[in-house]
């Protein structure tokens, strides 16, 4: 079935308008204060596209909740500005959409607290990402109104960037000549956008699914971030799939459609756990 999702300018920055493509439930009224899905997709912070989680925002939005897939700035292909579009910038985005999403939650039939950042792979970077690192605001943003979802649900997302940062796009000091102090400042700038080494208490609860087959981004990654998060003293769960590859929750790329609707389906239940979705019997 197709979707047609309402399609709504959250920013403008650097000549580029960004999107967000709304589902709401079928019986979205005025006035409703709904549990919201905001959905970050993947692609290494240089592809995808919001519309790969359109079959997952349909399926939830029938479930009560309204659906958000969140359009971020790429680091490639184009538009590139050159020497602007990082890590950062992709993170900074997703912090906007969230705050926009907090911001007109009235308007959007949103619950202001009950708001979940969701991602996969890259996308799993942001949405963990969003709820641990401090900065990559926007300046010219209301920092009073919140950019930290309450709730996350990580699917095979990369929690430590300090593991391959020198093939990542980061924004660090480089004025230098001495080779080995660039290096050691583009691994504090990769520790500092790693959420792994930002946990702390008072973090929202996070879900984690990871493949233990998985090559793209190992699976210790989300264990790690896991464990991390517990010894703090955080609500975390972590679910691991034996046979399972990377990006298991996309259509027609590594998972067949019964490992995707077990994945739906586990974070179906996660949000019943939570309270935000209702228990279908």
């Amino acid at each position: 079935m197709a979707v047609n999702p309402l399609r709504l300018i959250y920013k403008k920055r650097d000549g580029v308008e960004l999107e967000l493509l709304v589902v709401k439930p079928p019986d979205w009224d005025e006035g409703d204060r709904m549990p919201a899905i905001v959905w970050i997709h993947g692609g290494g912070w240089r592809s995808g596209h919001p519309e790969m989680f359109l079959p997952h925002a349909e399926y939830f939005s029938r479930r009560g909740a309204v659906n958000v897939s969140v359009t971020y700035r790429l680091i490639e292909p184009e538009p590139v500005i050159e020497g602007k579009i990082t890590v950062e910038t992709c993170l900074e985005d997703c912090k906007s959409a969230i705050r926009y999403i907090r911001e007109h939650a009235s308007e959007l039939g949103i619950d202001p607290e009950r708001i979940a950042a969701i991602g996969d792979s890259a996308g799993g970077h942001l949405a963990t990402a969003v709820a641990t690192v401090s900065g990559c605001e926007n300046p010219h943003e209301d920092e009073k109104i919140s950019s930290v979802p309450n709730a996350v649900v990580n699917l095979n997302g990369i929690t430590d960037l300090t593991i391959a940062f020198p093939n990542i796009p980061l924004q660090y000091e480089q004025e230098t000549e001495d080779e080995g102090q660039r290096y050691m400042n583009r691994y504090e700038q990769a520790k500092c956008l790693s959420p792994i080494f930002q946990v702390r208490s008072g973090l929202p609860p996070m879900l984690h699914l990871h493949g233990v087959q998985d090559r793209t981004v190992e699976p210790h990654q989300s264990i790690r971030m896991h464990q991390a998060l517990l010894a703090s003293g955080n609500r975390s769960e972590l679910i691991l799939y034996p046979q399972t590859k990377h990006a298991f929750i996309l259509y027609q790329y590594t998972a067949t459609d019964e490992e995707i609707e077990r994945a739906i389906l586990d974070i179906d239940q996660y949000f019943i756990r939570l309270g935000w979705l209702e228990v279908v019997y």
